[in-house]
């Protein structure tokens, strides 16, 4: 796919708010549903949302099969995905 080669990045703040989601969510659960979607990665064009390059999400399963939304800005130069939420 478009992103296999990219490193997944998230922040310490980010994280915190993921895992204080009821149930928590871990960075693992994201990286498991990052490596089980099949895009196409859907943009989020919301104005209120808006990001520079703009933020795409996608919906997939975990290993537990649980469904997770995941967030993300695609750095394409620095081959950098950063979660943005779960």
């Amino acid at each position: 796919m478009l992103f296999d080669d990219f490193e997944l990045a998230i922040t310490d703040a980010v994280l915190a708010k993921i895992m204080a989601n009821d149930p928590p969510v871990t960075f693992e659960e994201v990286e498991e549903a990052w490596h089980n979607s099949e895009g196409p990665y859907l943009i989020d064009n919301r104005e209120a949302n808006k990001t520079f390059p703009s933020t795409r999400y996608f919906i997939a399963e975990t290993a537990e099969e649980r469904l997770l939304k995941v967030c993300f800005i695609p750095l394409l130069i620095k081959k950098t995905i950063i979660i943005k939420t779960a």
